[in-house]
């Protein structure tokens, strides 16, 4: 379709120039025409990820993980949901990065095979949460309760080990650490409705 759009306005620009008593002039009034157009054509979007920007993808039949050329990460779920990851997100990121990597150069070692296997399907699972969330009430509130419970284990486990002079790795990750545990604490401050168990 692209091919004919260029071709046809190919056409259309080389039947202006013929007619015209100055060639020159009408191919720059005609390329100046265009870019005009292009540029009013242009609206404002949220994400916009052209195809070719696309450098490699991994199919895993219901989902998918690309990597485009700028370096952000595209998470696909097939049944509709698509997650951008960008290097802001660090942690997310870098296990997007490892899984690019091991399936790029795989081990022969049947136990890290495994291990990597595990580690990528978690993360994709971790990706379709809220897909997962989404199928009932009881799932989300479920799923929450874990996530809530998961997440304060893991401070408790934070908060309990011995100070260390920070390094810039740790003062991102506090950061990363501080932003994540502002968003459990709206969420545990939210009441969950009863959920009627008939």
């Amino acid at each position: 379709m692209e091919k004919q759009l260029h071709q046809k306005l190919k056409e259309v620009k080389s039947k202006i120039v013929a007619n015209s008593k100055d060639a020159h002039f009408a191919n720059s009034l005609i390329d100046e025409l265009v870019s005009l157009q292009k540029q009013a054509d242009i609206e404002p979007t949220e994400v916009i990820i052209p195809l070719a920007d696309i450098e490699k993808s991994y199919d895993f039949e219901t989902t998918k993980l690309s990597k485009t050329r700028t370096g952000k990460f595209i998470f696909e779920a097939k049944g509709g949901m698509y997650t951008i990851v960008e290097m802001r997100m660090r942690s997310l990121y870098e296990l997007c990065e490892h899984i690019f990597e091991y399936l790029e150069n795989p081990s022969d070692d049947k136990e890290l095979d495994d291990m990597e296997g595990a580690l990528r399907d978690a993360t994709l699972y971790s990706l379709q949460t809220p897909i997962l969330c989404s199928l009932d009430q009881r799932m989300l509130y479920e799923v929450t309760a874990k996530m809530i419970e998961s997440f304060s284990e893991y401070a408790i486990g934070i908060a309990s080990q011995d100070l260390k002079p920070e390094t810039e790795e740790d003062i991102k990750a506090n950061n990363e650490f501080i932003d994540s545990a502002k968003a459990v604490d709206e969420i545990v401050n939210t009441p969950i409705p009863d959920i009627d168990n008939s």
